[in-house]
């Protein structure tokens, strides 16, 4: 193994980095920690599996420096790569198979806010994969779902390719509207999309994802991926900045990376780095927005990022947007309803178990019989905290959450199945959902708890309720409409709050609750609505209806509806 002083300097400044991260003189979140962790525990058993080369890494990073700049004040002056970036650069392209000596990893993931240079970090990759990375007949793409995002890296690439004329000379490489030639190799590199006529026969070298979060379906994705077999070491780079669909392909991948991060799934050919904020950060504060965002006092300008900040904390509809673009943070909603930093400081560790023989509202949601239903148990105790002492009580939400089968066959959204085998949804047999077993379910519960109403909107579950009136259960007409749900999705998030609310951190819940958008009448009434038919919301639909009864209810006939059911639905 190399001492320190033998090693070039760009992997020297690359391990500084690397060892500021560990030491916390660097602000970083715990998933760049763990990125770091990772790097040390690899370095310990280099030569066994994997072997560092450190003069491939540099010559890479090398090659990267004498590419330009070609917006901004800097451009025309040659690109400077800071330590996190060489971090990446090490790994992606030191790391190799003692079997063969090729390349270890196959698929890289970069996640990090905008304005930290992302284009600019990765385009020149794809002029050294076109060009240098001795490949006979190399194939480089800049893929995207749609064209114009597609051209972005393939652009960059381009214009840093013609203001480097001597490199041009050298490499014999040739510049045309819509490909980049090196035609002594018959190597190409060309910007790539979604249109199905354009995805065929490709023999991919390098493919960079750009904005992956951003991609609406996974076709690009998977093309690409299996485009890389009959090639010794294939790179597929992703970059993106956390998007607004925790249902697509953009997010099952980060989420995939944070597993690799954490050591929950072990993939020695996936390199994964997110940058972003750490639970419970205050998002208000410099120190997040630097922990965020490693170009900070580079491509990163302070005084933009505090304007923007100070922007989000007076308009509340602007919140999400800052903390998507800026901090990495996952969202499904423009303009979302329940602030996430309150959602994760009230996550208990709590089950059903916890609640035997006490009293709860049960509420339904079987709007969908082919994708997702809720069954929401909702508890609450006296308030025995220091908070909030006007409120007699906290509440306590356990969901029960079932899809069918068929929904994860065909693949309505990419985490179902690995929710389902995590315990975290119920999967019925068959096409539609099997309401007798929410049915079953239901008898269950009420000998287990002492279940006070069960809320449901008749609009969707009158047979079911008709069944279980007969067996004694406390059904109760909850219609969907704006005046019965806006005083109770105050309530909820007020709770929320006041630190009254709390959840057993289910994922599937905190999609859907990340999924709500808030919508406002003439009236200034509230009520629940997602911005798209995918993003699924009947666990706080029914957890709402579930708080009306506990917060509202008046003595009524178990066979009357609660409210009038002539106001207009939701």
């Amino acid at each position: 193994m190399k001492s320190l002083g033998d090693l070039p300097e760009n992997c020297i400044e690359a391990l500084d980095y690397a060892n500021q991260v560990a030491l916390d003189e660097v602000p970083t979140c715990g998933l760049v920690k763990a990125a770091v962790s990772r790097f040390f525990r690899d370095r310990h058993m280099d030569g066994q599996r994997y072997y560092m080369d450190w003069e491939a890494a540099d010559r890479v990073m090398r090659f990267v420096q004498m590419m330009p700049h070609i917006k901004g004040p800097q451009a025309g002056e040659n690109i400077y790569l800071t330590g996190w970036q060489k971090f990446i650069y090490l790994n992606i392209f030191g790391w190799m198979r003692v079997s063969d000596g090729a390349r270890r990893f196959r698929k890289a993931y970069t996640e990090v806010p905008r304005g930290n240079g992302k284009s600019t970090m990765v385009a020149p990759a794809g002029l050294y994969m076109l060009t240098a990375d001795n490949e006979a007949g190399a194939e480089i793409y800049s893929g995207a779902v749609s064209r114009d995002q597609a051209q972005i890296v393939f652009n960059v690439a381009k214009a840093m390719a013609k203001k480097r004329q001597h490199f041009l000379n050298r490499a014999g490489v040739f510049t045309h509207a819509h490909t980049i030639s090196q035609d002594d190799t018959n190597s190409v590199f060309k910007a790539i999309s979604s249109d199905a006529s354009s995805l065929d026969g490709l023999n991919v070298h390098l493919t960079i994802l750009d904005e992956l979060a951003r991609h609406k379906s996974r076709e690009v994705h998977d093309v690409m991926e299996t485009a890389t077999g009959k090639r010794t070491q294939p790179l597929i780079w992703m970059i993106t900045t956390a998007g607004p669909d925790q249902g697509g392909i953009g997010f099952e991948v980060h989420d995939y990376a944070k597993k690799v991060l954490e050591g929950v799934i072990t993939d020695d050919s996936f390199f994964a780095i997110i940058y972003t904020i750490d639970p419970g950060d205050d998002w208000t504060q410099k120190d997040t927005w630097i922990k965020a965002n490693p170009n900070w006092g580079y491509s990163v300008v302070p005084d933009t990022i505090e304007q923007l900040a100070q922007r989000a904390i007076q308009i509340p509809s602007f919140q999400n947007s800052f903390r998507m673009k800026h901090l990495n943070e996952w969202t499904n909603a423009s303009e979302g309803w329940m602030d996430s930093l309150v959602w994760s400081k009230q996550a208990l560790p709590c089950d059903e178990d916890d609640f035997t023989g006490e009293e709860c509202m049960m509420a339904l949601d079987l709007a969908s019989k082919v994708d997702i239903a809720a069954r929401i148990l909702l508890f609450r105790r006296p308030n025995d905290l220091e908070v909030s002492a006007k409120h007699p009580y906290k509440y306590f939400i356990i969901p029960k959450l079932y899809v069918p089968e068929g929904a994860i066959t065909k693949n309505r959204n990419n985490n179902y199945l690995g929710w389902s085998l995590g315990g975290h949804l119920t999967v019925t047999p068959g096409e539609v959902i099997d309401f007798e077993i929410i049915e079953e379910d239901i008898e269950n519960d009420c000998k287990k708890f002492l279940v006070k109403e069960v809320p449901f909107d008749p609009w969707q579950a009158t047979q079911l309720a008709q069944r279980l009136m007969g067996k004694g259960v406390p059904m109760i007409e909850f219609p969907a409409t704006v005046r019965n749900f806006s005083e109770p999705m105050k309530e909820f998030e007020a709770l929320a709050r006041q630190g009254l609310l709390f959840h057993n951190n289910n994922p599937v819940y905190n999609w859907m609750i990340s999924n709500v958008v808030v919508k406002t009448d003439r009236k200034e009434n509230i009520f629940p609505r997602k911005e798209r038919e995918e993003n699924k919301i009947d666990g706080p639909v029914a957890t709402i209806m579930a708080l009306a009864r506990w917060l509202f209810a008046i003595e009524t006939p178990q066979e009357s509806s609660v409210y009038e059911n002539k106001d207009v639905r939701m």
